[in-house]
């Protein structure tokens, strides 16, 4: 009985000390995208973004836009659609987040202005 219950002990203290060894951490934020473009230009975006974890330790991690097909891109750069003043939203993901089928959701707010400034460049 002795020899059981020390089994037992021994087992619960091997899981335990597991466990707290596993480093366990989530998406706790990611920074802000916030671009500027020239009207009749589709923005560019950051192919990566800051991501702090839950544990507060952080790292860049790549982003998947969804604003990528062509289709996408001429209708952002449409004047008609979106002239100066104009606040849109792209959507994307963090790639390899298993938070959602797709990965962890992003969002950039895109402002339109004056073809006379100047794009910004990663």
């Amino acid at each position: 009985m002795k020899r059981i219950i020390y089994s037992i002990c021994v087992l619960l203290t091997a899981l335990t000390s597991t466990a707290s060894a596993i480093d366990v951490h989530y998406i706790d934020k990611v920074e802000e995208v916030n671009v500027e473009v020239p009207v009749g230009n589709a923005p560019r975006l950051p192919y990566q973004l800051w991501v702090t974890y839950s544990d507060g330790k952080g790292e860049y991690r790549q982003v998947k836009w969804l604003n990528a097909s062509e289709a996408s891109e001429k209708a952002e750069a449409n004047p008609d659609i979106n002239p100066v003043g104009t606040i849109y939203k792209v959507y994307g993901f963090i790639i390899g987040d298993n938070s959602t089928p797709n990965g962890y959701p992003v969002s950039a707010d895109v402002k339109v202005v004056d073809s006379s400034f100047k794009i910004q460049t990663y």
